[in-house]
């Protein structure tokens, strides 16, 4: 609704994911921007880090051939049900709460990214007591063959916290390690000092991914500290609001991840979960 007013006021929107409920809502919002030749980008923020940058480098280089499959995964701790006034949109249905919409959308948004569209689209999943999604395993097919699989859990058994990627080409294999928040082991603090130095707290890193090829050999490529996702994203957005640059995470892309994500609930049996 608000993000459709403000389209309307003739306002460029950087919507906050989950972009909607459902696919439904979102080409509402995207017909919205579009009518009104306003932005509607959805805040994938990782996508415009060097680190995924790099990652499309090499799926559109072609140098080690088609990818044959990509795999996904985010787990990390529970977010616990008797605090809905910080976690109620992550885990009450009543108020659009979801944590594949929040979590999970971000191993789907790689694999897409990767690998295109997904079809014939198994899953399956765990609820919490309230009806939110807490875990969901899927497994889909691609244009050209390609295989690929996605894993969310936030049960609460012990595990880090952990978004990682695997791409496994014709003629290589590649590890991508905490795609989400790649600046640094501490993900959500500032990292870039006054005088131009990044504060690392001493930490290992936090993103890299590294290439095997069939001969033994292994390049690790490290992707921190460095400026904060969200950083590249914004300078992304300006450039896109000054230029006229479009910005990959909105029009198409961001109905197809909605799609996607959509039809996963539903092979999961969470449809309940796609009602505003």
């Amino acid at each position: 609704e608000w993000a459709i007013k403000a389209a309307n006021a003739g306002k460029h929107v950087l919507v906050e994911k989950p972009f909607a409920i459902n696919a439904e809502e979102a080409a509402e919002m995207i017909a919205a921007g579009k009518k009104n030749n306003v932005l509607m980008v959805e805040a994938f923020h990782y996508y415009y880090h060097p680190l995924m940058q790099r990652v499309m480098e090499l799926v559109r280089g072609g140098q080690y051939g088609k990818v044959v499959r990509v795999e996904a995964t985010y787990t990390g701790p529970d977010f616990p049900v008797d605090k809905p006034d910080l976690w109620g949109t992550y885990d009450d249905p009543k108020l659009g709460g979801s944590m594949s919409k929040h979590m999970a959308a971000y191993p789907l948004h790689f694999v897409r990214s990767v690998a295109g569209e997904p079809a014939n689209i198994k899953a399956k999943g765990k609820l919490n007591s309230l009806g939110s999604d807490v875990l969901i395993d899927a497994q889909f097919d691609f244009p050209g063959g390609a295989t690929g699989s996605l894993l969310m859990d936030m049960t609460g058994e012990p595990q880090p916290f952990r978004v990682n990627g695997k791409i496994v080409f014709e003629k290589a294999e590649v590890d991508v390690h905490n795609f989400m928040v790649p600046h640094n082991s501490k993900p959500f603090a500032p990292v870039r000092r006054a005088d131009g130095t990044f504060d690392d707290d001493g930490q290992p890193c936090g993103g890299w991914l590294e290439i095997r090829t069939p001969d033994g050999k292994a390049v690790r490529e490290d992707y921190c500290p460095s400026d904060t996702t969200w950083w590249h994203q914004l300078q992304a957005f300006v450039d896109a609001v000054q230029n006229g640059r479009a910005m990959h995470t909105s029009g198409e892309d961001t109905l197809n991840q909605m799609k996607a994500s959509d039809a996963i609930m539903r092979a999961a049996g969470f449809d309940h979960l796609l009602k505003a």
